[in-house]
């Protein structure tokens, strides 16, 4: 059977502000068109995140949810594609890692009045109820490189409009599924359930949370 002849991607079935982008970076890169698209979709679900599903049935909706892998030889400018593909994420990423920062240093400050707050209270010995300890701040994720299924419930634990994964080589990631465990953990069919967005649970022995739990 004769290979089928390569066919360049359609970069008209895109909206017009994605396809010009596409087609303006990969011709910059010297890179195939598919080399951008793709984690550039990826980049969009994460935008869209569990905010938005489309209903197919009146019991079945679906959330934007993407898997993608660009596949080339050696040297044909697969990073810098990728790159300029999640860039818009990394910088909102940077600017709520500035935002948490802030947070922090604020949130620190709330424990110290907190503490305060609290042995007065004992002294007291009032029939008050004791004030609340401040909760601790919260930096929203767009993306993340390198993670377990157990780092990444806990990303997802604490926000639910998601998160979006990206190796810059495939293959490392599919390595170190469940390198933590000598390969005999159940990260992989944790993995394979995300495929579809199924629920995801997390039982911990040690740490603040026991059980984390993440409905889509």
């Amino acid at each position: 059977i004769p290979d089928e002849p390569y066919k360049p991607l359609p970069l008209f079935v895109f909206p017009a502000v994605l396809g010009n982008y596409v087609g303006a970076v990969s011709s910059s890169i010297g890179c195939d068109a598919s080399f951008v698209a793709l984690p550039f979709l990826g980049c969009l679900a994460r935008a869209t995140g569990n905010k938005r599903v489309i209903r197919l049935k009146r019991t079945w909706t679906e959330s934007a949810l993407f898997w993608a892998a660009i596949v080339g030889k050696s040297g044909t400018h697969k990073t810098p594609a990728l790159q300029a593909a999640t860039m818009f994420l990394n910088r909102e990423q940077a600017k709520s890692i500035a935002v948490f920062q802030d947070s922090v240093a604020e949130h620190d400050q709330d424990v110290a009045l907190y503490e305060r707050d609290y042995q007065a209270w004992q002294r007291s010995k009032s029939t008050e109820p004791p004030p609340w300890r401040p909760e601790e701040p919260v930096c929203q994720r767009f993306i993340t490189t390198d993670c377990t299924i157990e780092a990444l419930a806990c990303l997802l634990h604490s926000q639910f409009d998601g998160v979006l994964v990206t190796r810059d080589e495939l293959a490392g990631w599919l390595a170190g599924i469940a390198e933590y465990k000598n390969g005999k953990g159940a990260d992989l069919g944790h993995w394979l359930a995300s495929w579809g967005a199924a629920p995801l649970t997390v039982d911990r022995k040690t740490g603040a949370i026991k059980m984390i739990h993440v409905p889509r």
